[in-house]
């Protein structure tokens, strides 16, 4: 089967990729950047983005089977001064994705949003695409399933622009700096492994797409910050200590 993963070099995109790769898909990467891992013989590159629907119209045929729609841009606070781009290619981009699957007829979609606690412009961004989403499964009988995962980590995960606890933490234990927790690091995380969410995004394409609602994905174990910094020193035999910085 033929699978197309906009956004298939960033992190959670790229365990998508690999997982796709070892079902023995042919599976085409379609991202501006290529991917710093060894792609799988399976899998092919083709540079772009979303915001040109030319070159993904290409991309997206009618014997495309899946496509993961990966593509976006990160950020909490980050995006507050970049609003428009985030608009561009957190909505229009996924729009763009949607019109080209519905016209070229693609059987499966995936598409991931995030919890909208937070009143940032990630989180309306990605809401306002999550809504479009629904409303193709709807009107246009598609195959559309759309996940929420918690706080993802694992293998090749970035430490910047966009800053990540676990890969900061774990910097900052092994040079035995400061652990910087925001607040007074009793707020909990659910982590959850990349691997792990790639296995259920496939499986959740599979089996979800026409339950017209979204699901979170979690393993609904809590972690308090604190106890999440201390873990990382006692692995790494840090003698970091943890100080606390005012909540962004």
């Amino acid at each position: 089967m033929k699978c197309v993963v906009t956004g298939g070099s960033g992190f959670i995109g790229g365990f998508i990729v690999e997982e796709l790769a070892k079902e023995g898909h042919e599976v085409i990467i379609f991202d501006v950047a290529r991917p710093e891992f060894k792609l799988p013989d399976s899998v092919e590159f083709v540079e772009g983005n979303t915001l040109y629907p030319e070159l993904l119209n290409k991309v997206i045929t009618e014997d495309t089977g899946e496509v993961y729609d990966l593509a976006g841009v990160l950020g909490t606070s980050e995006l507050m001064f970049d609003n428009s781009r985030a608009v561009d290619f957190n909505v229009r981009g996924a729009v763009n994705v949607l019109d080209i699957c519905k016209n070229k007829g693609v059987k499966r979609i995936f598409h991931p949003t995030k919890p909208n606690d937070w009143l940032n412009t990630y989180s309306i961004t990605k809401f306002a695409a999550e809504q479009f989403a629904l409303m193709y499964q709807k009107n246009f009988n598609m195959d559309i399933a759309i996940l929420k995962w918690f706080n993802a980590y694992g293998p090749r995960q970035h430490l910047y622009p966009i800053r990540k606890v676990i890969p900061l933490f774990v910097i900052q234990a092994v040079n035995n700096l400061p652990i910087e927790v925001f607040g007074d690091g009793e707020q909990t995380a659910d982590l959850i492994y990349a691997e792990d969410i790639a296995k259920i995004a496939i499986k959740a394409t599979r089996e979800c797409g026409r339950l017209g609602k979204v699901l979170d994905v979690g393993t609904g174990i809590p972690l308090k910050v604190n106890a999440l910094a201390k873990k990382i020193i006692e692995l790494c035999g840090s003698k970091s200590e943890i100080i606390h910085l005012p909540m962004r």
